[in-house]
């Protein structure tokens, strides 16, 4: 189903205004030298493609592939351009996405809910906290999620339709865990839409055609007896009627479809015939194509395009897999004033971070916001219940939402702190308030069915600005930079001088004091050190991640020595060992031995040193950088093709995707 022309422009300025109401600030200062620096935002003039980009740095890969993204693009467009371009865009595509998913969902809510749906995706807390614990990228996977849905209940096919779909995999990609949760949707979509040819395959009749070399034709393709088609071509009267079910004029015998849709006259077992000649290529053509089996691999693939940068680099880029159960705890959803934990993840609200809470939400006004929230909710589901009861979409997404939201609540933390600690790569998985994620595509729902319901009584512009009452007031904070607490900051010039002092035929750079958590004075607040991305050269990390005191994830591999020979005096002989050939200083004690050397570079609030003599060669090796390298092309390209093939449908919807 493709959503009319009308109704995409709307949900596309009604997203824009939304997007540009809450990143006003952002907006403003673009192109101003001004770049994102809030908590893990950063945003800087030019990015290098480095190890750490692709993930084989050795440390988890928890940036992949955005970095290696924002390393391609900014030689081109400033940096501090690109990031507030692309979470403004991200911000616009998720209203459009969960718009058009309401829109598929529940046609009565008409445009005006299907544009209600879309404000309700975007203006809702987890979107604020988000922001504010600066997830930019995240909210760039969080906005496919709804484009997934649509697309795998639409069915694509042909070459042109999986392509757009990989393209929307790899969009949700942009993170690891935004990869995952696209996952979880496309699946819960294919539940939802029931899989092609489900009923053919509960058939047991299905077999035996099978075991005998007889096919069985889908629905829109039924199958005909020879004799018949034989008669069909030779008499001028046989004509089409309506599902696709043929009659002849002369002969009023019919036939049934696999559905079991039997017309008078017809034998029930009809449809199990050996297939025609004339018939045979396109009965073929539509069981590849539309083929349960056939459709399922054909969706895991395209997922699997979509997450291979982070998944090739969490196989190959040194780093170790699994992580600490404490970060489970330590990221751990947070409940809101009387609330409870199940009642703030069913507002989408309660982040780990305390600090990253609009201050709507802190205080009892967080119980009134989610009532509100509620009863919106509780609207649509009343409307679906009484008006779409035997609808499968709804029922199946209300489903994801339920377990998800209960899972986020406890019953699942000791699961999850098993697989963290066991299983590789499920780190990603242990900030569980990202979850609450997997709610939205109902919510969106609910939503449009709340304003078919309330539209019945009041005109649809009276209901919509009721909803959006009972959604924006109670969250106003979140306007304008979440209350102007997100903007753009001027970099100081002492970081542009240390990336054009430091080349990258010199070993690693180490940062001191360890660890990429900083506080200065020109921004305000926590944010991660930008000098990482800003430099040419890698930078050794020992990956240590410390939340409230408690140690997540431990110093590892080479960084842990890096940060140890530095703590002890950072002895040059022993730094160059380690691959080291420049130290960064920002602040602090300055090591000992470090001190003996004549700085390349000294600043007020940061100072370059340049270690002497033969440094040990460090690094992926070739054929590990080619992997990461040829999986973030491929995800890149499919990236790409998927957009433009997009493009190409919606500014032609009336062609077909499978003429190839």
């Amino acid at each position: 189903m493709s959503t009319d022309r009308s109704l995409l422009l709307k949900l596309y300025a009604v997203s824009a205004a939304v997007a540009v109401v809450i990143l006003g600030p952002m907006l403003r200062s673009l192109g101003d030298g001004r770049y994102l620096l809030y908590r893990d935002a950063v945003s800087t003039p030019r990015s290098y493609v480095t190890d750490s980009a692709v993930g084989v740095g050795g440390v988890p890969a928890r940036a992949v592939p955005q970095d290696w993204l924002l390393a391609m693009l900014t030689p081109v467009v400033d940096g501090g351009v690109v990031v507030v371009a692309l979470l403004g865009l991200g911000l616009m595509l998720a209203g459009v996405g969960f718009g058009r998913l309401a829109a598929r969902a529940v046609p009565a809510a008409g445009h005006a809910g299907a544009c209600f749906a879309a404000v309700v995706a975007v203006w809702n807390p987890f979107v604020a906290e988000r922001l504010l614990q600066g997830h930019w990228s995240l909210l760039m996977s969080y906005a496919a999620l709804g484009w997934v849905a649509v697309a795998v209940m639409d069915r694509p096919c042909g070459f042109r339709g999986w392509v757009v779909l990989a393209g929307l995999f790899a969009w949700a990609g942009f993170t690891p865990s935004g990869s995952v949760f696209a996952g979880v949707v496309a699946v819960t979509a294919v539940v939802a839409s029931g899989a092609p040819g489900h009923r053919t395959l509960r058939d047991p009749r299905f077999f035996v055609a099978s075991a005998s070399g007889i096919k069985m034709f889908g629905r829109d393709q039924p199958a005909h007896a020879p004799e018949r088609e034989t008669a069909r071509r030779a008499n001028p009267t046989t004509s089409p009627t309506p599902n696709n079910k043929t009659t002849n004029r002369a002969d009023p015998t019919t036939y049934s479809t696999p559905d079991n849709e039997t017309t008078k006259g017809a034998d029930p077992t009809t449809f199990l015939i050996p297939e025609g000649e004339a018939t045979k290529e396109r009965a073929s053509r539509r069981v590849r194509r539309d083929g349960a089996p056939n459709r399922g691999v054909a969706i895991a693939s395209a997922w699997v395009v979509g997450a291979l940068p982070w998944v090739v680099a969490s196989l190959v880029g040194g780093a170790d897999a699994t992580s600490s159960g404490a970060g489970v705890d330590a990221f751990g959803v947070r409940a809101e004033p009387g609330l409870g934990t199940l009642g703030t993840v069913a507002g989408l609200g309660g982040i780990w971070n305390a600090d990253a809470v609009p201050g709507s939400r802190s205080v009892w006004w967080a119980s009134v916001a989610t009532i509100a929230f509620m009863v919106i909710v509780a609207i649509g589901v009343v409307e679906l219940w009484r008006h779409q009861r035997d609808s499968r979409v709804w029922k199946v997404f209300a489903g994801c939402a339920v377990v998800a939201l209960i899972a986020v609540a406890g019953p699942g933390e000791s699961v999850l702190t098993w697989l963290v600690e066991e299983i590789p790569g499920a780190g990603l998985l242990r900030d569980t308030h990202k979850y609450v994620a997997l709610a939205v595509p109902f919510y969106a729902i609910a939503a449009g069915a709340a304003i078919s319901a309330v539209k019945r009584w009041v005109p649809a512009a009276f209901a919509v600005a009721a909803g959006l009452l009972l959604v924006v007031a109670p969250l106003p904070d979140l306007a304008w930079g979440v209350g102007g607490s997100i903007r753009t900051v001027a970099l100081p010039d002492s970081f542009r001088q240390a990336a054009q002092v430091i080349t990258p035929d010199h070993g690693m750079v180490a940062i001191y004091p360890p660890g990429q958590i900083r506080r200065y004075s020109f921004t305000g607040t926590t944010s991660l050190d930008p000098l990482p991305r800003m430099l040419r050269a890698p930078v050794v990390d020992a990956g240590a991640l410390t939340v409230d005191g408690i140690d997540v994830d431990a110093p590892s591999g080479r960084g842990a020595d890096v940060d140890a020979a530095l703590v002890e005096g950072g002895d040059p002989g022993r730094l160059a060992a380690l691959g080291v050939g420049w130290v960064v200083v920002e602040g602090g004690d300055l090591p000992a031995e470090l001190g003996k050397l004549t700085p390349a570079m000294q600043h007020d609030d940061l100072t370059v040193y340049r270690i002497p003599g033969d440094i040990a060669a460090t690094g992926a090796s070739g054929i590990v950088r080619t992997a990461a390298w040829a999986a973030h092309l491929l995800w890149f390209a499919a990236l790409l093709a998927g957009m433009v093939f997009a493009a190409q449908r919606a500014a032609k919807p009336s062609a077909v995707d499978d003429q190839e």
